[in-house]
C-alpha cells in the first residue's frame, strides 16, 4: 500500500486537474468520467487527475470491506484521493463520518504531504471544475466562501481555470451581512476563471449580476452533451466491471428517491408522496423498481420498499452501479419517477421521460429544455394539490410515454449536435499558448 498522493503515476507529467468530481455520487461520477474522456480527446498531452475529497472516506470504507471498491488500479486516470484539506476551498469532512474512519484516512491511507501536493500544482497545466451545485445560498455561506477560495488559490498559482456546466445561485441569504460578504468577494474573484459555464439561465444571470466582468456563458450539462462513453477512456480493463440484475419484461417504471428532497420537503410528507406515486403505478399495472442512484438515498429506498413490503411487484435495486449502467437500467423502463438531478439526465440520455419530484431551479430548467415542464413538481411545499397534480401526471405519462420518449430523443440529438463546453475550453486554452 502506498501513501503517494498520485498512485503509480509519472510525476514529470503535465496535469489537467479535475475539481468537484467524485467516484461515489453517480452524477458526479458520470461528469468525472466524461471530463476524463474529453481530456483524452482534446488534450492528449495532459494527464487527467481527479482531486477527490469525499471519496477518501468512501475509499477507506472500501478497504475496510464496507462497500464494493472502485479500485484506482482499474482507472485510466490518476486520483489524488486526499486532495481534501490541501487545496483551500475543497469540502471539509462530512460530520457524519465516524472519527475512526477520519483518523484512518488522515494518518494511514493516501495522506500525502503538502510538499508533494505543491509539486502537483506546480505541474498543473489547467483546472476543470465540474461541481454540480456548490455555489449558492442554498449550499450555505461557508461553502460559498470555500468555492471562491478555491478559485482564488488556482488563480494565484497561474493555473487556467474553467468552471464547466453547473448550477449557480440564488444568492439571497437570510443573513444580509453574509450575503454582502459573498457579493463583495465574488465581484473580484469571479473575474479569474477563463470561462464560467452555467447550466441554467437563472444561474447565468445571477453570476453576471454578482460580477458583470465574468466570462459567463450558457452551456448544456456535460452528460447531455456527450455521446455514449467509451469505457477504454475510463478503465484500463473494462472486462472486470461487475454486472448487476437488470429489468426485464414490459410495463416497468423506475422510481429514484433523493435524500435531499426529504430534507427540503419534510421526511413524513415526501415519503407519503412517494407512497401515493407507487400505489398509483401499481393500480395502473406497472412493475415498480426502487433504484438507488446515490449512497445517501439507500435509507429512503428501503423505507419506500417497507411501505410495500408484501407486494412482489415493488422490487428494490440497491446495487452500487457505475453511472453508465443506470442508463442501461433506465432504458428498460417505460418511464421514470425521479428526484436525483442526474438520474433525470441519465433517463433523458437513455431516451426515457420522467416525472420529477425536485427541490431546486435546476430541475425546472432541465425539463423546460426537453418540453417536459408539466412533469415537474416541487416538493418544498407539499399539500393536497401537489399530490393531486403528481397523480394526474402519472396518468398522463401512462398514456403518452411513447410520444414523450420520441420528443426527448429529438431534443437530445439537437443538444449533442451543438458545440460542447469542452470545445469552448479547447478553443480558449489553445489561444493561451
Amino acid at each position: 500500500m502506498t501513501n503517494s498522493l498520485i498512485i503509480e503515476r509519472n510525476m514529470m507529467s503535465r496535469y489537467a486537474l479535475i475539481l468537484g468530481g467524485e467516484l461515489h455520487n453517480k452524477g458526479a461520477q458520470d461528469m468525472t468520467f466524461r471530463t476524463v474522456a474529453a481530456l483524452h480527446k482534446h488534450f492528449s498531452e495532459l494527464e487527467p487527475v481527479l482531486l477527490s475529497s469525499h471519496d477518501v472516506v468512501t475509499r477507506v470504507k472500501q478497504l475496510l470491506g464496507v462497500v464494493p471498491p472502485v479500485d484506482s488500479k482499474m482507472l485510466n486516470f490518476a486520483v489524488a484521493w486526499n486532495g481534501i484539506d490541501l487545496l483551500p476551498g475543497l469540502p471539509t469532512w462530512d460530520t457524519s463520518t465516524s472519527r475512526a474512519v477520519r483518523q484512518i484516512a488522515r494518518r494511514a491511507l493516501y495522506f500525502a504531504s503538502q510538499q508533494e501536493f505543491e509539486r502537483l500544482l506546480d505541474q498543473a497545466a489547467m483546472c476543470l471544475d465540474i461541481s454540480g451545485f456548490s455555489f449558492s445560498a442554498q449550499r450555505g455561506f461557508n461553502r460559498c466562501m470555500r468555492y471562491l477560495d478555491r478559485i482564488e488559490t488556482l488563480y494565484g498559482r497561474d493555473i487556467p481555470t474553467y468552471l464547466l456546466p453547473q448550477s449557480y445561485g440564488p444568492f439571497s441569504f437570510e443573513d444580509k451581512k453574509k450575503e454582502q460578504e459573498v457579493r463583495d468577494r465574488s465581484r473580484e474573484v469571479l473575474q479569474y476563471p477563463r470561462l464560467i459555464c452555467a447550466r441554467e439561465r437563472q444561474g447565468h444571470d445571477d453570476m453576471l449580476e454578482l460580477c458583470p466582468e465574468a466570462r459567463c456563458v450558457l452551456a448544456e450539462d456535460i452528460v447531455l452533451q456527450s455521446a455514449k462513453l467509451d469505457l477504454a477512456d475510463i478503465f484500463l480493463d473494462s472486462l472486470g466491471i461487475s454486472q448487476y440484475p437488470g429489468i426485464e419484461g414490459t410495463r416497468n417504471v423506475g422510481v429514484v428517491p433523493n435524500a435531499k428532497t426529504f430534507a427540503a420537503g419534510g421526511e413524513v410528507e415526501v415519503l407519503a408522496l412517494w407512497g401515493i406515486v407507487v400505489q398509483e403505478l401499481l393500480a395502473l399495472g406497472y412493475n415498480v423498481y426502487v433504484i438507488r442512484h446515490a449512497d445517501d438515498d439507500l435509507k429512503w429506498c428501503l423505507r419506500l420498499k417497507e411501505l410495500f413490503k408484501d407486494d412482489a411487484r415493488v422490487t428494490p435495486l440497491l446495487e452500487n452501479r457505475f453511472c453508465f449502467q443506470y442508463e442501461e437500467l433506465f432504458a428498460a423502463c417505460d418511464f421514470l419517477v425521479a428526484s436525483r438531478f442526474h438520474s433525470v439526465v441519465h433517463s433523458y440520455h437513455a431516451g426515457r421521460p420522467c416525472i420529477v419530484l425536485g427541490w431546486a431551479e435546476k430541475y425546472r430548467e432541465l425539463l423546460g429544455k426537453f418540453n417536459q415542464s408539466s412533469y415537474y413538481h416541487d416538493v418544498r411545499a407539499i399539500d393536497d394539490s401537489v399530490a393531486r397534480n403528481v397523480v394526474a401526471a402519472v396518468h398522463r405519462m401512462d398514456a403518452n410515454h411513447e410520444q414523450e420518449s420520441a420528443a426527448i430523443q429529438k431534443c437530445l440529438a439537437e443538444i449533442q449536435a451543438g458545440p460542447s463546453a469542452f470545445d469552448l475550453v479547447a478553443d480558449d486554452y489553445r489561444g493561451l499558448s
